[in-house]
């Protein structure tokens, strides 16, 4: 339906507030995004396609291209990421599309990550380490437990961390 209402944009580069803008787009949304190899997307995007002729999705996908980051939970970890985002309505099916993406690349063994401020139901212990492997997440748990005592530590743990295997009490 979205070419009934909107003309296709011409193609665009430049920094994230010359290619992005305020959306048009008001309601309940849902936005997913996945950290991709860059060297992955061509076969990603065609994985999505063949999806969607079966799990239908109502939304837009947006491809951005950025440097990787060292941070050790960054999910623009790939030297060069590409960010997948992929937004629509607010709704069971689009959940079933998000779940179906994240499974097939996951079957097809395609290294992904999850936006941390996104949708990502689907996160936790087990996948947070998949994703950026056993070292990094215990490195990471090392530093926070090197940083914060105790007390602190409690402050700064919800059930989002420890879903995630992140929590060290």
């Amino acid at each position: 339906m979205l070419p009934l209402a909107f003309k296709p944009a011409p193609a665009v580069f430049g920094t994230i507030g010359e290619t992005f803008n305020n959306t048009k787009f008001r309601g309940k949304a849902a936005s997913a995004a996945i950290g991709l190899n860059a060297e992955d997307v061509s076969k990603v995007l065609e994985e999505i396609i063949a999806i969607n002729k079966q799990t239908p999705f109502t939304g837009a996908f947006a491809f951005r291209y950025v440097k990787g980051t060292k941070a050790l939970l960054g999910f623009t970890k790939f030297p060069l990421s590409c960010i997948l985002e992929m937004d629509g309505v607010e709704a069971n099916i689009s959940r079933n599309f998000y779940q179906t993406v994240w499974d097939r690349l996951e079957a097809l063994n395609i290294p992904y990550t999850l936006h941390w401020g996104k949708i990502n139901f689907n996160l936790n212990a087990q996948r947070a380490r998949k994703m950026y492997g056993d070292e990094i997440v215990d490195k990471w748990k090392t530093c926070r437990r090197q940083l914060l005592d105790e007390p602190t530590r409690k402050v700064f743990t919800n059930d989002f961390m420890e879903r995630c295997g992140l929590a060290n009490h």
